[in-house]
Formats: C-alpha cells, structure tokens, sequence
C-alpha cells in the first residue's frame, strides 16, 4: 500500500501541473522508521469492503485489473528491449554471486500471493485438480514477466545507475522520447500494488478464518456472513491490521517485515508437511531441527555478502544430506 501510494505520486507528478499539489499523497516523516501516510488507509479501506461484499464481487475486480496489468507489463517489456544496450548485460554478476543471493532473500516476497491460490480451496469446485495447475501455471508466468522485465532494465540503464525508489521509471526517463513509457509504468504499478493487494487481503482473511477454527484465534473470526457468504469479521481484522502497518511504517521496514514473515511461514508449513507424511517421526523430528538450523545459517550466510563461498556450499551439501532422509520417509 506505501509502494502504491508512491507509483500514485509519480503518476499525479507527471502530469501537466508537475508535482504541485502531490503533498498529501507522499508519506509525512515522523521520526526514524515511522512516517504518516494517508491514501496506503484509503486504498486498504476499499479493497476490504469490496472483498466483504464477497468472493465475486472481488474476483470480478481482481480479472479486470490483472489483465489490465498484464498489458502493461507486455507493453514495458517490448519498450525496453527496442531501446536496449545488450553490451549492458555483460558481466552477468559485476559484484559476485553473493549480492545476488543476498537480495534474493530479500525479495523473495516478489512471489508471495500463490499461497493465496492453496488458501481458497474450500472454494474451487476440483480443489485437488485446479489448485495444483493453477499455483504451477500462475508461478511460471509470474516468473518469465519478472525476468522480462528485469533483461529490459538492465539493457536500458547500467546497474549503477538503478533508481531503488523506482527504477523502471527512471530508467526510461534516461532515454529521450520514453516519457510516454515511464506514465505507463506508473499506470503499470498503480493497478499492480491494487492486484496485489488484494489478494494478500483476501489470503490472510481465509487464513484468520482457518485458525479461528482451529481454536488458534478468538471464535469470532470463524464467523462466515450468511448475506455475503464472507468471513466478515476476518476480513475486517485484516484489513485493519493492513490499514495501521500501512499508515504508520516506512516501504523499507514493511519489505523487511514482508520477507521475515514469508521465509517464516513458508517454511513452518514445508515443515510441518514433512512431519505430516511420515511414519517414523522419532527420525523425521531431530533430522528437521537440523536441516532447519542448517537453512537458517545458510539464509544468514547469503545476507552477509562477504561470507566466502565454501563456507555456502559446504552449508549447502549438509543441507541436503541432511534433507535426503525426510523426503525418503515421506509418503506420496
């Protein structure tokens, strides 16, 4: 929601009248981490209604602007590789393996969402056939777009020169008569965040609900709508938790957090499934602690850049030593 209230910025900026009057969309500094923002609220505060409304009313929304994103994608993608220096792209790692590692656990949150797909069963009418190819197909397609874009920026600009803050924007404005491509990426980025968005919402409020049932969270969450046929009381919780993190934190602390949270997640359910497929957990249980601990020194191993790559690929070989057994007792 941060993130899409900058892409706003940079849009209302590239207008006629510039960046007047763009104050009040921007983040007000409070002090070290903590900032005020007041559109991230507003935009959290209507996707949650419109998925209280229900699941079509959200997945009607959802089409609309994802394949208004796709286009643009495609339309960014094409652009930046009729301007692009393929000299660019040579060295593939200018600084090593090491950073690359280092960010990809960083930006591993750029895939989060597919979860989403698994958290909707009870919704799909063949649970067991659709939700398999469709976390597979959506998973590919995502990653041949991100890589696209990614060979068309770094063919327009050089690594050096790469805008943190938005770097596609700025990369087509460094060419002369790409201004037209920077309003789309903005457009791009705009109805992006909105996917994305609200998806997350709708993952985490089925989440909430699955917990609640468990008994893990108060019994109220668990409550589905009858009018709506929504998990109202979960979905409002999220996006009042969304809505306060958005309003109050920096786009920097909120990856951060994102990331933790992911890797966090993620591998407590790769984990508790391997425990779930066993039969010999007094094997399966102690073999986990190791191999998690041995993924925890390696993902600490990958942040620090100057960590020496035998000590990686040592952690790695014991990584799977490690994991040959657990998926040896697995049952499939």
């Amino acid at each position: 929601a941060r993130s899409f209230a900058g892409y706003l910025g940079n849009l209302v900026a590239s207008g006629p009248d510039g960046s007047e009057g763009t104050h009040w969309i921007e983040a007000m500094p409070i002090s070290g981490i903590l900032s005020f923002n007041v559109i991230a609220p507003l935009l959290l505060a209507m996707l949650t209604f419109v998925l209280c409304r229900g699941v079509s009313e959200g997945a009607i929304l959802n089409r609309l602007l994802t394949g208004t994103k796709l286009i643009t994608i495609a339309v960014v993608i094409i652009a930046g590789f009729s301007r692009c220096n393929f000299h660019l792209w040579t060295p593939l790692f200018p600084e090593g393996v090491s950073p690359v590692a280092s960010q990809a656990a960083t930006l591993c949150f750029a895939y989060i969402g597919f979860d989403a797909i698994a958290n909707s069963a009870e919704e799909v009418a063949r649970p067991s056939v659709d939700i398999p190819i469709a976390i597979v197909s959506s998973l590919s397609i995502c990653a041949i777009l991100y890589i696209g874009v990614v060979l068309a920026l770094a063919g327009l600009v050089s690594y050096k020169d790469v805008d943190d803050e938005a770097p596609l924007a700025s990369a087509f404005d460094a060419k002369s008569g790409m201004r037209w491509a920077r309003i789309v990426v903005d457009i791009g980025g705009v109805i992006g965040l909105s996917t994305t968005l609200l998806v997350g919402l709708y993952a985490q409020a089925r989440v909430y609900l699955g917990m609640a049932r468990d008994g893990e969270l108060p019994s109220f969450l668990a409550k589905v709508n009858a009018k709506y046929d929504s998990p109202l009381m979960a979905q409002l919780t999220c996006g009042l938790v969304a809505a306060v993190l958005a309003t109050f934190f920096n786009v920097h602390m909120l990856a951060s957090l994102l990331s933790i949270g992911v890797l966090t997640s993620y591998s407590s359910v790769a984990a508790a499934t391997i425990v779930l497929r066993t039969d010999n957990r007094s094997i399966a249980e102690p073999t986990l602690i190791c191999a998690i601990l041995l993924s925890g020194s390696l993902s600490l191993c990958l942040r620090l850049s100057n960590t020496p790559i035998w000590i990686i690929i040592m952690i790695s070989i014991l990584l799977l030593c490690t994991s040959y057994p657990l998926l040896y007792l697995m049952k499939f």
